[in-house]
């Protein structure tokens, strides 16, 4: 009597313990494979009944299993940082400050196409369309370096490259006209990857923002005049990155 009272009593507490939220029972067997799941029956001194995640479900007896254990089963949302490979992301956001543009806080929008080269590095190229003083068509190198694995993986980028100016004319100054001429932008920062699954994360970045760009005038006409115009501003993007 004593030793049934024993065996249920061990049996109960190995039910309990394998019924623990965010972990999965695994039953090892003697022949060196293992199956995980979840323990819907355990008798310690005949068979152990588990159900699989796809929906299987299994018996072994007790004679054949050498361990039955739990393991976390929250699955790895790191996984984005993980291999080589292509991945796309579209960023959105604002320049913040007041450095070389008359306009507060212009808007800007940017697709950006890189290959992972190795785990924790990726380039590739980005373009964009951001409203300024004026329209403008920024294309660039893209670097970045994820440094770590974690959930919250933290990154460093550089962006550098061309903006080309859509709008034909500009009046920047009373009663003047200018003609844009191609300039140039760089952009290093840092961000941080919020992982949705393996596939897919949310992004927020933190950078600075340098633009140059030239102006010829067109009227009132005046020999060899260019007008050069720099802008200095924090840039605060949103993201989403998918593999």
């Amino acid at each position: 009597m004593r030793t049934i009272l024993l065996t249920t009593f061990l049996a109960l507490i190995c039910f309990t313990a394998f019924s623990q939220k965010n972990m999965d029972d695994v039953v090892y067997l003697k022949n060196g494979s293992k199956v995980k799941g979840t323990i819907i029956q355990l008798y310690p001194d005949s068979i152990v009944q588990i159900k699989q995640l796809d929906g299987s479900m299994w018996f072994f007896l007790m004679k054949d299993i050498s361990l039955i254990a739990k393991e976390d089963n929250i699955k790895p949302r790191h996984l984005i940082t993980d291999g080589k490979g292509f991945q796309l992301g579209v960023e959105a956001g604002f320049l913040i400050g007041t450095g070389g543009v008359e306009k507060n806080s212009p808007f800007g929008i940017h697709a950006i196409g890189s290959y992972r080269i190795i785990p924790n590095f990726a380039a590739g190229l980005g373009a964009g369309l951001e409203f300024l003083n004026h329209t403008l068509l920024p294309i660039y190198i893209d670097m970045r370096y994820y440094m770590n694995k974690k959930f919250y993986s933290p990154y460093l980028f550089v962006q550098g490259g061309v903006i080309l100016p859509l709008d034909k004319e500009y009046n920047i100054e009373w009663n003047t006209t200018y003609k844009a001429k191609p300039g140039y932008m760089i952009n290093p920062g840092i961000g941080i990857l919020f992982p949705m699954n393996e596939k897919t994360a949310l992004s927020i970045s933190f950078s600075y923002r340098y633009n140059e760009f030239s102006y010829e005038r067109i009227t009132p006409k005046l020999p060899d005049y260019t007008r050069i115009e720099q802008m200095n501003r924090f840039n605060l993007k949103f993201g989403f990155l998918i593999r």
